[in-house]
């Protein structure tokens, strides 16, 4: 898998999500859970603070949707 950025703002990877199928759900302090409601049911926390954590998202979000990690860079315009 390519580097991911970490210089990005919390609410970026949400709306990138969006693109995939997510919905921002609910937000408890400063972290975002994002739902993705076809097929399987599917749950991504986002904290809202700088995302160094963007790279176990973009590894959980391909495993759910059987993608290469690359492939959901892709389409997060990464």
């Amino acid at each position: 898998m390519r580097s991911v950025p970490r210089d990005i703002s919390a609410d970026e990877p949400v709306r990138r999500l969006q693109r995939l199928g997510y919905y921002k759900s609910k937000q408890e302090g400063s972290h975002i859970s994002c739902v993705r409601t076809e097929g399987k049911r599917h749950r991504v926390i986002v904290p809202r603070h700088k995302v160094g954590t963007l790279q176990d998202i973009i590894k959980r979000i391909a495993a759910h949707l059987e993608l290469a990690e690359d492939g959901v860079l892709e389409q997060f315009g990464l």
